[in-house]
């Protein structure tokens, strides 16, 4: 029996598909999402409980984004075209790290790796490099006075946003291949 690309066969300890590499990489971010989707609406309620620091609207707001990021976490994982396009949007959306004099711009699920460059109070400029533990985060902020001025770029989502735009790519590749294939099958039977 012939066997489709990505699959082996199925032996007393082989049970399944093998995964191809975008599988593999889709399905680790998949869990990013989904975890870090998870961790950002516990955060939200916690916060919400307590009652502090930000509004109303930022907490809907970042609730929004924390379920959507689960939602497609788990289109992802399922392998639908929906979370393939998705997921590297949320993640995109994630990328800039901004805080600029009216404005406050970083949210992330799962992990964040962060390289920057900051300007405090005292007018001496840093280049940071952090990375954060699993967990996600949320911070939107429009026409609050700072005093630290900071531009980034989230390193995880890039590459993520890279890596799953690649794997979507291949992935609507080879369904063209397979419909074409399945159109000159239909013409020649």
């Amino acid at each position: 029996m012939a066997r489709r690309y990505g699959e082996r066969e199925r032996g007393k300890f082989c049970r399944g598909p093998l995964l191809s590499h975008h599988q593999w990489t889709t399905r680790i971010f998949a869990l990013v999402l989904a975890i870090g989707g998870i961790i950002g609406i516990a955060m939200v309620v916690e916060e919400s409980w307590i009652g502090s620091g930000s509004s109303a609207l930022a907490r809907i707001l970042a609730g929004a984004l924390f379920a959507f990021a689960l939602f497609t976490g788990f289109r992802l994982w399922k392998g639908t075209p929906f979370g393939r396009k998705w997921a590297a949007i949320v993640f995109a959306s994630q990328i800039p790290v901004l805080s600029l004099t009216d404005l406050n711009y970083d949210w992330f699920t799962g992990t964040q790796l962060i390289i920057s460059i900051s300007k405090g109070a005292d007018a001496i400029r840093y280049l940071n490099f952090s990375l954060s533990g699993i967990g996600g985060g949320f911070e939107f902020r429009i026409g609050e006075d700072l005093t630290e001025y900071i531009i980034g770029v989230n390193l995880f989502a890039l590459v993520a946003s890279i890596l799953l735009l690649r794997a979507y790519r291949a992935f609507r590749r080879s369904k063209v291949a397979e419909n074409r294939l399945s159109e000159v099958a239909e013409k020649v039977f």
